[in-house]
């Protein structure tokens, strides 16, 4: 479905008693619950490759990360314009010896890097947020940006790959970009349904949420947990011989 379907389908459901804010605040609702669920159950879902956005340069030990940053799952370094691999950094508490004693080297394996990386974190002053860009549908203002800090001082400047998981993207109007897969809109819509109808003292809202749950369980066990199935067919028994 389309994002002017579901809202099409939830105005209808509401019997058309409430106002487009209203259930575009739902259907924001609704679609962030779908997200967290699926990162919860599988961390590598919206995931991103960045080579370029985040640079170690000499002297500097804290960066701030891409906008669209949600959570790191690796982050790798090399020498800038090397050909050569990329070593794996650890992630470390600001108490460990990579941070206390910056002059020892913490790698503990060939592959690893000599650096560690505590984060990401939010800052303690919040970042200014910034214009919409109003040449992509549904971009929002900047949310929070995360940053790290590496440890020890680099002293020389290196090329990083990061790994992410995307953040949700709101829905906030009709221009607004829909990041979740099709196969999860019956979910969103269901809980859509149910926080506008509660908004209403609607008896069926508990019905439309108790649904939801159900399309959920059916998204996340049949399409999100088997994303690889290239070992060859598998059947599992139902009778097991115990003796």
């Amino acid at each position: 479905m389309t994002l002017r379907e579901l809202y099409e389908k939830a105005d209808r459901a509401s019997y058309y008693s409430r106002q487009d804010s209203d259930i575009y605040d739902a259907l924001n609702h609704a679609g962030l619950k779908v997200y967290l669920r699926v990162v919860k159950e599988m961390r590598g879902f919206f995931l991103k490759w960045d080579e370029s956005s985040l640079v170690l340069a000499p002297g500097t030990d804290l960066y701030q990360l891409p906008s669209d940053l949600e959570q790191i799952v690796n982050l790798g370094e090399r020498l800038q314009s090397s050909s050569d691999r990329y070593y794996k950094m650890a992630p470390a508490d600001v108490n460990t010896v990579g941070f206390l004693w910056p002059d020892i080297d913490v790698s503990w394996a060939p592959m690893a890097s000599r650096y560690v990386y505590y984060g990401p974190y939010l800052p303690g002053v919040p970042t200014p947020a910034v214009p919409p860009d109003t040449t992509l549908p549904g971009k929002q203002k900047a949310q929070e940006v995360f940053w790290v800090r590496v440890a020890p001082l680099p002293t020389d400047t290196r090329q990083t790959r990061l790994c992410y998981t995307a953040r949700y993207v709101e829905i906030v109007n009709e221009r607004s970009a829909l990041m979740l897969p099709s196969e999860s809109h019956e979910a969103m819509l269901a809980y859509a349904i149910a926080e506008l109808t509660r908004r209403n003292s609607d008896g069926l809202s508990a019905e439309y949420e108790g649904r939801g749950e159900s399309d959920m369980t059916d998204f996340l066990a049949g399409y999100v947990r088997p994303r690889q199935i290239d070992d060859g067919p598998f059947v599992s028994p139902y009778i097991y011989d115990m003796d």
